[in-house]
């Protein structure tokens, strides 16, 4: 907050008889070399006393680590300059001071009193001083100050602006020298004034008890509409209530009580929650949209309204972004939104004008009330009448009570339309009840005539029925014979695909997550042990239940052909031979143009000798988990079989030495490909690939319940889509 500034003249002319209250001389002498000194007559003025920062002398400190103790040393004493020295040449700005730059500045008050007395010294725009304040008995007393510096450190540590308490003994003087530095892109603005303890702790409780009934008449409003916003449930009450609260969240941050009782620890939090200011902005553009009907009746304004709105949101989001990070060019900016934003609520208050309605008014009034009360502030600035910030918090509550008045209007309007609404309503049913009479005279006549066809075709129904459930019998009892061929069916390929754990035995640990979309699957496993070699085939034919599961059949035909029968283990090998082997039988068992069929696939062939790990893919990859990270090794591009694929395929072979500890995954697309979660999306291969690395560390049979209650509570209501089938291996 500014600090209050007066001229010393105007402080003479108000103190009267104590016009000699404080003086200022430059060349009288306290302590080591030429210092400037403050002499105090009495302490009986309300009103602060400007230091004149211009007598004062500076050093910029430019070594590190330089202390309390080294600055009041002898070879100090005349290195320190004048405000006006303090200027480097073609430095366009008045302020000499620069950002992020430690230093120091002396001088001393001496007390004329005949009694002990306690001062407030302000030191203006800083985020860190230390304060030395160095007594003629030699004590030192170190104090900190500044908008950066933990509430907890301060003396005192309520209200805002750095300042300082300094003690005065009486017929005494005190040497002060103040270290000051801004941690922030702006230089530090040093304003030293003074002001007796008794007159600011006045002042802070008339702050304290206006902010008190401020805060408490926000709140008041705030509950009281957000009442009406949940009896009603009309979206106009709840923006009003989030531009209240922004409002007081904003004044309670800025008069420092949010710091003092809620964030002591975190003071550059409470610097930058000042932003919240134009989040109240937003809602209040919101709010005016809602409560005006702008969209509704005045489309055209809307756009232009609706611009405003976007830019403001805009500016709020990069608003404390650009404060912290960017604060030059955030001055500059926020600038700029300050000058645009009130063009727009002005041009947006002359079109309201226009309005010819009392709701309209009350948003008219209510501006212009709030308006005044920034004009008044605008006019303290310029020292045109006294400056102070209640005009701008009386201009804000008198806008909300219009406002809560108006949105009671607006209630009570809308209970009025809908009392006048429900009469007429009750006229219309008393005219339509004669009627209503005439009708049901003649419905009776109709009822009568339709009785009786409705009996004739009652009888013919019941015999249409009698036809319908001798059908529903007679398929029910297909039905039951065609589940009792699946159930038969899913036997068969649960035997030829073999036991998990027969499948599994050899290796050191494992599980298979085999979860068809039908009885029977379109999925299958084939593992299988060639002298040291260990093979393993996790495949996706094409289709599901019945068709599926023939192609699975003849998958496990032509790998038991292929590998058992001709010896073959390499990956790529085998890929190329059942890619033939496929086309050939289906070419055999159809007439003219040959069917899509065919299969994805992920072959393994593990050397127990080397422990090195050979694959190949068509299509599928292979996943693996090694040093808490997960890998895929991408299959071709290329199908088993499928004779839409008519240029040459090429099954990769690649190759991997296997560590301890390592696990590998073959799977086919089912469990990614599955719809669910609260939008319905599939799962998808980023999320299936980062849960594997999730439940890696879990033991094969853990892993294994872990993916099927995934899949589930990820499916939720949804039917399943795919087969699923999930190999976790390790060697």
């Amino acid at each position: 907050m500014a600090s209050f500034r007066i001229h010393l003249l105007a402080l003479i002319l108000w103190l009267g008889n104590t016009s000699h209250a404080l003086t200022q001389d430059s060349t009288s002498s306290l302590g080591t070399g030429k210092q400037f000194v403050t002499y105090i007559a009495t302490d009986q003025f309300t009103e602060r006393y400007e230091i004149n920062s211009y007598f004062l002398e500076y050093y910029e400190q430019t070594e590190a680590g330089l202390q309390f103790e080294d600055i009041i040393k002898p070879q100090y004493a005349n290195t320190f300059k004048t405000y006006s020295a303090m200027h480097k040449p073609g430095d366009p700005s008045d302020n000499p001071f620069k950002p992020f730059q430690n230093y120091w500045v002396r001088l001393n008050l001496q007390s004329n009193l005949n009694k002990d007395s306690e001062w407030i010294l302000f030191l203006g725009y800083i985020s860190h001083a230390e304060v030395f304040i160095q007594y003629e008995n030699g004590h030192v007393e170190r104090k900190k100050a500044g908008f950066f510096v933990h509430n907890r450190e301060l003396d005192p540590n309520e209200g805002p602006e750095g300042k300082s308490l300094i003690f005065l003994r009486s017929q005494s003087a005190v040497s002060i020298w103040i270290q000051f530095r801004n941690e922030l892109p702006y230089p530090p603005e040093l304003e030293l004034s003074l002001l007796p303890n008794r007159a600011w702790q006045r002042g802070m409780n008339t702050t304290n008890l206006i902010q008190g009934i401020f805060q408490g008449l926000l709140w008041m409003i705030l509950l009281y509409n957000l009442f009406l916003y949940i009896s009603l449930g009309e979206i106009t009450y709840l923006l009003f209530v989030a531009y209240v609260f922004f409002i007081s969240i904003y004044f309670f941050n800025e008069y420092e009580y949010l710091e003092e009782y809620f964030l002591p620890e975190s003071p550059r939090t409470s610097f930058y929650l000042g932003n919240l200011v134009y989040l109240a902005s937003v809602f209040y553009i919101q709010f005016n949209r809602r409560f005006l009907n702008i969209p509704a009746f005045y489309p055209r304004w809307d756009r232009l309204i609706q611009i405003w709105l976007w830019l403001s949101i805009i500016f709020v989001l990069l608003a404390v972004p650009l404060h912290i990070f960017a604060f030059d060019y955030y001055i500059h900016i926020r600038n700029g939104f300050h000058l645009f934003y009130i063009a727009a609520l002005i041009l947006f208050i002359i079109l309201v004008m226009f309005i010819r309605d009392e709701i309209a008014s009350f948003f008219v009034l209510g501006n212009f009330v709030v308006l005044t009360g920034a004009t008044f502030i605008v006019l303290g600035n310029l020292n045109i009448i006294p400056f102070s910030l209640y005009y701008l918090l009386g201009g804000i509550a008198g806008q909300l009570f219009v406002f809560s008045l108006a949105l009671s209007y607006r209630y009570r309007r809308s209970l009025v339309d809908k009392q006048e609404t429900q009469s007429k309503l009750i006229q219309q049913l008393k005219e339509n009840e004669g009627l209503q009479t005439t009708i049901n005279r003649n419905l009776e006549s109709m009822v009568r005539q339709r009785t009786q066809e409705i009996a004739q075709q009652k009888e013919e129904i019941q015999a249409q029925n009698d036809l319908l459930s001798q059908k529903g019998a007679e398929l029910e009892n297909t039905y039951t014979k065609i589940q009792h061929s699946m159930r038969y069916a899913m036997r068969l390929q649960g035997s030829i695909l073999g036991d998990e754990s027969q499948v599994l035995a050899g290796y050191t640990d494992g599980f298979i997550l085999f979860m068809p979309r039908d009885m029977v699957s379109g999925d299958f496993y084939w593992s299988a042990r060639v002298g040291h070699h260990r093979i393993m085939v996790a495949a996706d034919c094409t289709g599901h239940g019945i068709p599926g599961a023939l192609m699975t059949i003849l998958g496990n035909s032509l790998l038991n052909e292929l590998v058992m029968g001709e010896r073959i283990t390499q990956p790529n090998e085998i890929l190329h031979a059942l890619d033939e082997k496929v086309h050939i039988t289906l070419k055999k068992q159809t007439q003219g143009k040959l069917p899509p069929d065919g299969m994805d696939a992920v072959v393994i062939d593990f050397d127990e000798i080397s422990h090195t790990l050979y694959f190949a893919g068509a299509k599928n990859p292979l996943y693996y988990v090694r040093d808490h990270k997960i890998h895929q090794i991408k299959g071709s591009n290329f199908p088993i079989g499928s004779y839409h694929f008519k240029k040459d395929k090429k099954f990769e072979l690649q190759e991997m030495q296997v560590n301890s500890g390592d696990i590998f995954y073959l799977c086919s697309d089912g469990f990614q490909d599955q719809f669910g979660g609260e939008k319905g999306h599939k799962y998808l291969k980023k999320r299936f690939r980062n849960y594997l690395l999730e439940i890696s560390h879990l033991p094969m049979v853990e892993q294994k319940h872990a993916l099927k209650n995934e899949i589930r509570e990820w499916r939720g209501n949804e039917s399943q889509t795919d087969d699923i089938l999930i190999v976790g291996l390790q060697f």
